[in-house]
């Protein structure tokens, strides 16, 4: 998605990737886009690189709202329920994930993985168990940058979530 809109949508069967793309139930990259009211509840696996969710695999810049994942999600680096890899200050609002979330390497979180550039999530909840082999480990995300004097960039920010999942490493 570069720039458009993807809106009711979903996915109920099974992903499985071991090449070094993004991975994800309903898109693998959101540039600048929108993606709303979209889920998924198949299995999703990646054994080979990162951005590996439910519902985005990365989202740069872009919104991700009314979104959610009940299906496990099983990555290797950057592994999520809802959207893994986040930057530019791209947006997760109104999202949750219930599935059980295992990354292999690091960086696994129940909504996000990591979150950079000023990016935001807001009113998410996780039921979902999180669990990483290796670590950086969260129930709402793994990451979140703060503010970089050296390049200007504001920090990111995690606001009205909750978690109830299970976190371990």
């Amino acid at each position: 998605n570069d720039g458009g809109k993807v809106r009711f949508c979903y996915n109920e069967g099974t992903a499985t990737a071991d090449n070094n793309g993004k991975t994800a139930g309903v898109i693998g990259v959101n540039n600048y886009g929108e993606v709303y009211q979209c889920f998924n509840t198949g299995h999703i696996t990646h054994s080979a690189a990162s951005c590996t969710a439910g519902v985005v695999g990365m989202n740069t810049g872009g919104m991700v709202s009314y979104c959610y994942n009940t299906g496990d999600i099983d990555g290797y680096t950057n592994t999520a329920g809802v959207s893994a890899y986040n930057e530019e200050g791209s947006t997760i609002r109104i999202c949750f994930n219930t599935g059980n979330i295992t990354g292999e390497n690091t960086i696994t979180g129940g909504i996000a993985s990591t979150m950079y550039d000023a990016s935001v999530i807001s009113d998410c909840y996780n039921w979902g168990d999180v669990y990483s082999v290796w670590h950086t480990t969260g129930g709402i995300s793994a990451g979140c940058s703060g503010y970089n004097e050296n390049s200007g960039t504001l920090a990111s920010q995690i606001i009205n979530c909750y978690n109830i999942g299970n976190i371990s490493n």
